[in-house]
């Protein structure tokens, strides 16, 4: 999950070209026995991204900048269906 510019599609692109650097996909080093090349990058991208946010909510509005955005950011290639959970406190 992150928090990034929503407004420039490049911003994304950039941020998905920097985690193929910090762990590529089909990186021979690593093992991938079992759950495939895709699921074995997904570990290391999702430590060095955050997991969980805590977002700053006012008048019932997400109070975040004009251009910004929350992009909930799955590192696999093959698609798998998940569930996200949101809990809303205050």
């Amino acid at each position: 999950m992150a928090f990034t510019v929503n407004a420039d599609p490049d911003a994304r692109f950039n941020l998905e070209t920097l985690t193929q650097r910090w762990a590529p996909d089909g990186d021979p080093a690593k093992l991938n026995e079992l759950q495939g090349d895709d699921e074995m990058t997904a570990h290391p991208r999702s430590v060095l991204m955050d997991i969980s946010a805590v977002v700053p909510v006012g008048n019932g509005r997400l109070l975040l900048c004009t251009l910004q955005g929350i992009n909930l950011w799955v590192h696999r290639t093959h698609v798998q269906l998940g569930e996200a959970v949101a809990t809303v406190t205050g």
